[in-house]
């Protein structure tokens, strides 16, 4: 058991086969109708063949999702995106939990599993610039949302609606263009959400509390943690 791995599929990909199959059978059976149907289309045919397509969008937009959203093992995980992946050994982890917004003193949870690093160069070390750049883009709304909380009345520091292109610590760690961008968008997410990565709650594949819950003891006993997951999913097959 000690190369155990526990592979997590995205309930963001579950139904996308069963989607595309519903969307490709109703628009051949509709075109089929249509063919023979006396008379003109009418508006109602309009729309369900716009239902029909939307169908197959959908189900092609969950297929395009990673098969393994993480991959978890003894040594680290692994956060799998469409834009590449992220690599973290569990010695660089420092919590694991729910990222959260304040506004107005209360306290809100946000639909993201928190990862906080010892230290942002971890991040940076072992993650493609192509999935620096989306993530970025990705969780701009979410940023803007932070941003408003923090200052409701303006005065936003600058650097924070845009980041800066250079970034520079005291121990040599040092980037440019859309590295040193992620770099602060990392400490940014770090100040307002108390994690400096961020994973959506779509990318897992059971409640968000339960999974938490899960990574917080695989950080302190990985082995047992994991071990005891396994035996659990065995049981269930």
């Amino acid at each position: 058991m000690a190369n155990i791995k526990l592979k997590i599929k995205p309930i963001a990909r579950k139904y996308g086969l069963d989607f595309l199959l519903a969307g490709g059978i109703a628009l051949v059976v509709v075109s089929l109708f249509l063919k023979v149907k006396a008379g003109p289309i009418t508006l109602l045919d309009i729309v369900i063949i716009g239902i029909c397509f939307m169908l197959l969008l959908l189900g092609w937009l969950k297929l395009q999702e990673p098969e393994y959203s993480l991959l978890i093992s003894i040594r680290g995980l692994i956060y799998h995106h469409r834009y590449g992946h992220l690599k973290l050994v569990r010695e660089v982890i420092d919590e694991i939990g729910p990222a959260t917004m304040t506004r107005e003193n209360v306290i809100n949870e946000l639909p993201y599993v928190g990862i906080r690093v010892k230290a942002v160069e971890h991040i940076m070390d072992s993650m493609p610039v192509r999935l620096m750049l989306k993530l970025m883009m990705e969780q701009r709304p979410l940023l803007v949302e932070g941003i408003k909380s923090r200052w409701p009345t303006g005065g936003v520091p600058d650097g924070w609606l845009v980041e800066d292109t250079l970034y520079s610590k005291s121990n040599n760690c040092q980037y440019k263009g859309v590295m040193a961008m992620f770099a602060h968008r990392l400490e940014h997410n770090f100040e307002l959400f108390g994690y400096h990565i961020l994973i959506p709650h779509n990318a897992l594949d059971r409640p968000p509390e339960q999974f938490i819950n899960f990574l917080q003891h695989w950080l302190r006993q990985p082995q047992q943690t994991l071990e005891k997951c396994c035996n659990i999913k065995d049981s269930e097959q």
